[in-house]
């Protein structure tokens, strides 16, 4: 037993002031402090702490994701004072904490971790043992990535994430998806489907709520080719209501679908169709083969796509139309070759501009170099194109970047101020409105995944 005393010496100090001055003192007290080894029982000692903490008790451990486990449980008591934890994954001590909490992280996914605790108070005594406890961390989280048997084929862009719909495992049925910004998918909603042929044809937000055009049996094989608008809440992808519309036709893709305070737009193969939130069409137009579909903030419809030309072939066709469903204008390009296509972008800034991309094929069938065409949104006047190098025999959707449009068609992305281009080389073939443009991403809905490219580089992102 060691023993501490505590010895006060008095130090006098004299302090002599001049000219017949009297005297005063101060005492300056100092602390000497003697530390013996003895083992005598001499009064004043520390009695030895041999009492070990309760056991900590209530452990719970709680996966966050894929490469985290929480760990809480209630504190535990000691005689003397403060108590701090031992925390033990599998057997091995992970770490020491004077918390209630604790979190493990840098595990692996999909991967069973045992927790138990011991107390320890300051004289070095340690509790027995908590109760163990396990817990599995989630799968590993795919970002940018669907599941390998969805493939999305439409896609638009809000601040809370983007929206994406498609078809699931093949042609089973059609599906929607929420991909937040780091590339988490939220929710995936799996749509009524039939033995058929059956996928997206379309998808857009307002006020919060996602609506999915779609359509089932394609050919008709196990009933009747049908046709719905699927209306989600954004935030949990639950489906709210599902209304049958009137049948517009197909190619089996579709061309995407508008909405706004005035109604919903829902666009066929050759037909364009106003209807209201209980499927009611309240108007219905026949424009040609409709490709792509765009609203400006007055609600008028601009509709892409190609139709018959003045001298005969297919001419690049964009349809303006009141909310009233009146015609504005018609405007119209083409060339001896079947030019086709027709994804369709519309800029707001000055005084509004709508671009329209196709392709087409010559007499020989031989595809022909992209082709961007800028038509002045108030008149309907055709002001000029841009050629791209690029050859596509189809166009897979366009999205609006800061200097003008993307074009998503054939494999590849091509963008261009109008004066200049740039070409990115991706795999296999965009199909239908695929491509977005936000914060300076472009994002190309392909596959089971979200590719990401710099808009002012035409980089890949890849982080």
């Amino acid at each position: 037993m060691k023993k501490i005393y505590f010895v006060l010496l008095l130090l006098p100090f004299l302090f002599f002031w001049g000219c017949g001055s009297g005297s005063s003192g101060t005492e300056t007290v100092k602390k000497i402090t003697i530390t013996t080894s003895d083992g005598g029982n001499g009064g004043g000692g520390i009695a030895e702490d041999t009492t070990a903490p309760t056991v900590p008790t209530r452990v719970t451990a709680t996966a966050v994701g894929s490469y985290k486990i929480n760990l809480s449980w209630n504190p535990s008591s000691d005689n003397v004072g403060p108590v701090e934890y031992k925390v033990y994954r599998d057997g091995i001590i992970v770490a020491t904490t004077a918390n209630i909490t604790y979190s493990d992280t840098g595990l692996a996914p999909d991967t069973e971790y045992c927790y138990d605790l011991a107390a320890f108070d300051v004289a070095g005594n340690v509790s027995v043992a908590s109760e163990e406890v396990c817990a599995t961390t989630e799968p590993e989280e795919k970002i940018w990535e669907l599941g390998a048997k969805f493939n999305a084929q439409h896609i638009t862009t809000t601040a809370d994430g983007l929206y994406i719909s498609g078809r699931y495992n093949g042609w089973e049925r059609p599906f929607a998806a929420k991909v937040v910004d780091d590339g988490v998918v939220k929710w995936t909603t799996l749509l009524s489907g039939t033995s058929g042929l059956d996928n997206s044809t379309g998808i857009a937000e307002y006020a919060g709520n996602i609506y999915v055009s779609y359509f089932t049996d394609y050919f008709g094989r196990y009933g009747e080719y049908e046709e719905y608008i699927a209306i989600l809440d954004g935030e949990t992808g639950v489906i709210t209501k599902t209304i049958s519309v009137p049948t517009c036709g197909s190619t089996g893709y579709g061309p995407g679908l508008a909405v706004d305070v005035n109604g919903i737009y829902s666009a066929g193969l050759y037909c364009l169709q106003k209807i209201d939130s209980d499927g009611n069409v309240e108007w219905k137009k026949t424009p040609g083969v409709i490709s792509s579909i765009k609203l400006d903030a007055d609600g008028n419809i601009y509709v892409g796509g190609y139709a018959d030309g003045p001298e005969g072939g297919y001419d690049l066709t964009a349809n303006k139309y009141s909310p009233a469903g009146d015609q504005i204008w018609i405007a119209q390009w083409g060339t001896e070759n079947l030019d086709m296509g027709g994804a369709l972008v519309y800029s707001g800034s000055s005084g509004g501009t709508v671009y329209l991309a196709g392709a087409g094929v010559d007499e020989n069938l031989k595809t022909l170099p992209v082709v961007v065409i800028k038509i002045n949104a108030i008149t309907g006047e055709v002001m000029g194109k841009t050629d791209f190098l690029a050859t596509s025999s189809g166009i897979g959707g366009a999205a609006l970047g800061p200097e003008g449009p993307v074009v998503a068609m054939g494999g590849r992305l091509v963008s261009s101020t109008l004066a200049t281009e740039w070409n990115v080389p991706a795999s296999g073939s965009f199909t239908a409105d695929t491509v977005a443009v936000l914060d300076g991403v472009v994002y190309v809905a392909y596959e089971n995944t979200i590719r990401r490219y710099d808009v002012d580089t035409g980089e890949e992102i890849t982080y």
